[in-house]
């Protein structure tokens, strides 16, 4: 063999060795491309879940205050203490002034001798609620208050 053709064969066995790691590299980098695509469209899905998941939990949240605000015991209660006296409960750990009865003429008198009046916190104060034949006995006080807007404190019933 003459040196131009042991030359040519080298030649050709680093073509063939440059060829086949090309090859390998090119295999390698479609194998990656392909691996980032799946991790990006993993990422994306994850993300769509991760929001799905926030909102789910942004209701859930909501849902969980309108619970808490209907379980919530109201400002104002009233019990019934004897014959026709009643207990006006404030229930809050802060003052109540209770500025008017709005339903003043449902009552046979007026149930509180003096108005406006401030209770102390968790305070109370007596009322009472007069009956006669005829006139229905009612069954709900409803109050103007200066912290609590309008309310309806039922009256529960006399054993």
């Amino acid at each position: 063999m003459d040196l131009l053709g042991l030359l040519s064969a080298v030649a050709a066995v680093v073509s063939l060795v440059g060829a086949g790691f090309a090859w390998w590299r090119s295999n390698l980098s479609r194998k990656a491309k392909a691996a980032a695509e799946r991790a990006e469209r993993e990422a994306s899905e994850a993300l769509a879940a991760a929001r799905l998941l926030a909102e789910s939990m942004e209701r859930q949240a909501e849902s969980m205050e309108q619970l808490v605000a209907s379980i919530r015991r109201p400002p104002l209660s009233a019990e019934h203490v004897s014959n026709m006296l009643f207990r006006l409960n404030n229930d809050t750990d802060a003052e109540a002034a209770v500025e008017e009865v709005v339903n003043v003429d449902d009552f046979l008198r007026p149930p509180f001798d003096a108005v406006p009046f401030t209770m102390p916190p968790r305070g109370a104060q007596e009322f009472l609620v007069l009956t006669a034949w005829g006139h229905p006995t009612p069954t709900v006080a409803t109050l103007r208050t200066r912290e609590h807007g309008v309310r309806h404190v039922r009256l529960p019933p006399r054993p």
